[in-house]
C-alpha cells in the first residue's frame, strides 16, 4: 500500500519537474529567438 503511494508521489513529481523545466525551456527559447530577430533587423538595417 505504501510503496504504491510513494510511487504515485514520484511520479507525480517526476511529471511536475518535466512541466516547470519545459516551462522554462520553452520561455527562454522565445526570448533567444526574439534577440535573434532584433540583431538580424539591425544588420539587415546596417547594410542598407
Amino acid at each position: 500500500y505504501f510503496s504504491s503511494l510513494l510511487l504515485e508521489v514520484k511520479e507525480e513529481t517526476d511529471r511536475a519537474i518535466t512541466e516547470a523545466v519545459e516551462k522554462s525551456v520553452s520561455l527562454r527559447l522565445q526570448k533567444m529567438q526574439g534577440k535573434l530577430q532584433k540583431c538580424s533587423e539591425e544588420k539587415q538595417f546596417l547594410n542598407e
